[in-house]
C-alpha cells in the first residue's frame, strides 16, 4: 500500500530441482494516479545463486587456509612490494593488526641496520631482520613463489620465525653445524629443556 515497488526472493521446487526466483512488485497506476493493479516482474536467478554460493565457500576455504597456516604468509605486489594480504601470524609476529600492515611497503619492516648497504636498495636474501612493533628484532626465514591469478601477479612470501635458533648461535649454545640442520629443518621443533 505505500506505492513503491516491493522486491521479494522466493525458493520453489520445480520437480526434482529447487529454483530461485527474484521478484519485483509495482503498482501501475490510472489516470489520477491511484493504484489500479500490481505488476510483477520475476526473474529465474538460480543460477546466479549457485556461483554466488559457490564464490562465497571458495572464500570462506581459502580464508580458513590462511587462518590455520602456521608460519607467516604475506601477498606482495611484485612491482611495488606492497603488503595485499597476511594471515594472522604475521600479525602476531609483528604485533600489528592486520590494517596496520596491508598497504605498506614490505621493506618498512625490516631492521634498518640489517641493510650493508643503502637502505632503499631491494635486498633478496633467505633470512631477513624485521622489527617489530615495540622494536624487538624477529629473525626470519623466508621463501617466496609467484602466484598468478587473471592477469596479475603475485608473491607469495612465506616467513618462518628462527629467532630462538639465531639466539642460541649468538650464545653458542648450540654448534653451527646444528644450527644449519635446524635452518634447513623448519619442522623440527626445539623444546625447552627443564
Amino acid at each position: 500500500a505505500s506505492g513503491r515497488p516491493a522486491e521479494s526472493e522466493e525458493r520453489i521446487r520445480i520437480g526434482e530441482q529447487l529454483r530461485t526466483y527474484f521478484t519485483v512488485r509495482y503498482p501501475i497506476c490510472d489516470d489520477k494516479g491511484c493504484s489500479a493493479e500490481i505488476g510483477t516482474m520475476t526473474a529465474d536467478i538460480t543460477n546466479h545463486k549457485i556461483a554466488e554460493e559457490l564464490l562465497k565457500e571458495k572464500e570462506e576455504y581459502s580464508e580458513a587456509i590462511m587462518q590455520a597456516i602456521q608460519t607467516g604468509v604475506m601477498i606482495i605486489a611484485p612491482e611495488s612490494y606492497k603488503i595485499i594480504d597476511v594471515n594472522p601470524w604475521v600479525c602476531d609476529l609483528l604485533g600489528y593488526a592486520k590494517a596496520d600492515i596491508v598497504g605498506r611497503d614490505f621493506y618498512e619492516f625490516l631492521c634498518p641496520d640489517w641493510f650493508e648497504n643503502d637502505p632503499s636498495q631491494r635486498i633478496v636474501s633467505d633470512e631477513y631482520v624485521l622489527l617489530k612493533k615495540d622494536k624487538e628484532r624477529i629473525y626470519t626465514r623466508r621463501s617466496v613463489a609467484k602466484a598468478r591469478v587473471k592477469d596479475q601477479e603475485y608473491l607469495v612470501q612465506s616467513l618462518l620465525d628462527i629467532t630462538d635458533i639465531k639466539k642460541l648461535m649468538e650464545k653458542q649454545e648450540i654448534s653451527i653445524e646444528l644450527a644449519k640442520i635446524l635452518l634447513q629443518r623448519p619442522d623440527v621443533l626445539l623444546l625447552d629443556e627443564p
